[in-house]
């Protein structure tokens, strides 16, 4: 897959029916479904080994939410880039936990001090 096409599908996945409106009001497509394109099938896409799916011998990568609440937050401006450099993002909402190889970074919402895992 090219570099172009990775980046369309992934603008997709953003603004696609992966969002959570689409998945439960609209019911485009299950949640499970859902998870599936932005887990196991990103990682097949991009070719990252061992990750997207719980199975043994796999990395213990799992995010816990609640599918009633779980949304994107307000889009918001950073300047954390290096040489002053901003960009936007959002912060998730309905996410009790985050576990990162094995270890939980995100428990009750809140971040905790472990910091597994590295930057792809």
């Amino acid at each position: 897959m090219s570099n172009l096409s990775m980046v369309i599908r992934n603008a997709r996945i953003v603004d696609g029916p992966e969002k959570p409106e689409f998945v439960r009001e609209e019911k485009r497509m299950t949640f499970e479904r859902a998870v599936q394109r932005l887990r196991s099938d990103l990682a097949r896409d991009w070719k990252i080994a061992e990750r997207g799916v719980i199975r043994e011998g796999m990395f213990a990568d799992l995010v816990l939410f609640d599918p009633d609440t779980i949304a994107r937050g307000p889009e918001l401006r950073v300047e954390d880039l290096p040489g002053g450099g901003g960009r936007f993002m959002r912060h998730a909402t309905g996410i009790d936990h985050v576990i990162v190889n094995g270890s939980v970074i995100v428990s009750d919402g809140a971040y905790a001090e472990s910091r597994p895992g590295s930057i792809l």
